[in-house]
């Protein structure tokens, strides 16, 4: 992957160090989960953040096999 450098508000990037450490991850990474929270949200304006969160977790979960098979009835 690519990288690249941009300036961002030094009080957006203290949100972000603030909750970054609470998930245990970088400050980059932390910034790029709202950015793609953001796309998502622009480009399917009737799915609300739950919805939208929650499908993220879920992909990140089968990414890691972490979800088990569910069997109907």
């Amino acid at each position: 992957m690519t990288k690249v450098s941009v300036e961002l508000d030094k009080e957006l990037v203290e949100i972000a160090r603030l909750k970054s450490k609470s998930l245990n991850q970088t400050i980059s990474q932390q910034i790029e989960v709202w950015a793609t929270v953001g796309q998502i949200l622009e480009e399917n304006p009737d799915l609300t953040y739950e919805f939208v969160k929650d499908a993220i977790r879920s992909n990140t979960q089968k990414s890691l096999g972490q979800l088990e098979p569910f069997s109907f009835g």
